[in-house]
């Protein structure tokens, strides 16, 4: 169902919720949340506080903007 973890480097993937402290790489499930990423999220709602990369899903946040479907 879903993944939680502290640092993580390459993709994780869950059937509905991933929580990462630190993302280097590309989250995939229906609800995304890390407090850093340098690379992509990929679901319905992608949350993060520092974004370097590239949020695609229906709801995106991050430090800057909310913004759906696209937000970098």
């Amino acid at each position: 169902l879903g993944s939680v973890e502290l640092v993580h480097h390459g993709v994780t993937i869950a059937g509905y919720y991933n929580s990462t402290y630190v993302l280097e790489g590309v989250q995939i499930a229906m609800i995304n949340t890390a407090k850093s990423v340098k690379g992509v999220q990929l679901g319905i709602v992608n949350r993060t506080t520092k974004l370097e990369g590239l949020q695609i899903g229906i709801w995106n946040i991050n430090e800057r903007r909310k913004f759906p479907i696209i937000n970098w």
